[in-house]
């Protein structure tokens, strides 16, 4: 997508399904097929079942009736025997070219329990949330939303990331395909988020002037910390650490805390380097800078090659590699 063009605004919802099967009939599609054989697929819905049930009010046969009773054409499920994959890639790999490999395409409902009768199945789904999609337009717009959903909206939406081995579904609502307000529109399932992402590790100084120089010049973070403000922040790569006065933060809880005296054996941070060599290297350096030694460099009986030291305010920093030459 061009940079400079606006994403289509869609309206969209976060739904949950829990331990939901659909249940329906299946046709194995190729995807070069697809825009011409799932129409015609609809086409033999309408003649098995809305014709004889609701336009004909004819007495359903078993077929039919589970197909009342559950809802069946609902939804349009996509799914594929294809291993590690989502319907994104899918379409990316498959969807507007001459490919001719298949996929299953579901005209189904929630099942709701009973039998399944001869010409039905029943199809697990992704268990939790789901990304439900309204598309504008009715059915006569369908096609070209669907695009625009894939090409253009999703990509604009990086926070919504497709659940693994896991299908879509389309999804009808109405009974008046032709009018511009029939609801209908896509379903992506979504990958589960932690509950947390790990930001960083904050330090707590007696002298943050005096960490910063230390970790500067013995590690080569980076900072553009101006020297005054409190709050410090500190980056080797794309890793960060944060500083703050113990003082400082004391008066911000309205509470006093009782610190380490000499060595911090609460905790430690770990630095990796290439090699047995590097360590004895980074380990002397780290001294000419202002570190305590705690533990010179020893080659450890599991194959790690490490030592110690502690920084201006005795917090202990590990240096190690696994790796002898």
């Amino acid at each position: 997508m061009n940079e400079f063009m606006t994403p289509p605004k869609m309206k969209h919802e976060i739904i949950e399904l829990h331990d939901v099967q659909i249940i329906g009939m299946a046709k194995k599609i190729a995807f070069n097929e697809a825009k011409e054989e799932c129409p015609k697929f609809w086409g033999e819905f309408v003649k098995k079942i809305v014709k004889p049930v609701f336009l004909e009010k004819q007495e359903p046969n078993a077929f039919q009736k589970a197909a009342v009773d559950n809802g069946v054409g609902e939804f349009g499920l996509c799914t594929c025997d294809i291993p590690n994959h989502n319907c994104a890639t899918c379409w990316e790999a498959n969807f507007g070219t001459c490919c001719k490999n298949t996929f299953t395409y579901v005209i189904g409902g929630i099942y709701k329990g009973g039998d399944v009768p001869e010409g039905m199945k029943l199809f697990p789904i992704h268990s939790g949330k789901w990304l439900k999609i309204h598309f504008e337009g009715g059915m006569k717009a369908f096609q070209e939303q669907y695009t625009k959903f894939h090409k253009e909206w999703l990509p604009a939406h990086p926070e919504y990331k497709w659940a693994p081995n896991s299908c879509s579904m389309e999804w009808y609502q109405g009974t008046d395909i032709q009018s511009p307000d029939y609801q209908c529109g896509v379903m992506m399932p979504l990958d589960a988020q932690p509950r947390f992402n790990f930001n960083t590790v904050g330090l707590f100084t007696n002298d943050n002037k005096a960490i910063v120089d230390f970790y500067t010049k013995a590690f080569g973070f980076t900072t553009s910390w101006d020297g005054v403000q409190p709050n410090v922040e500190m980056f080797l790569g794309n890793n960060r650490i944060i500083l703050y006065p113990r003082s400082a933060f004391e008066q911000m809880v309205s509470k006093k805390f009782q610190y380490p005296h000499g060595l911090n054996g609460t905790m430690e941070l770990s630095f990796d380097v290439p090699t047995f060599a590097d360590v004895d290297k980074e380990y002397q350096n780290a001294l000419n800078n202002g570190a305590k030694s705690v533990l010179p460099p020893t080659t450890e009986p599991w194959g790690q090659r490490t030592c110690y030291v502690a920084d201006p305010d005795g917090n202990l920093i590990e240096i190690g590699s696994f790796v002898e030459e």
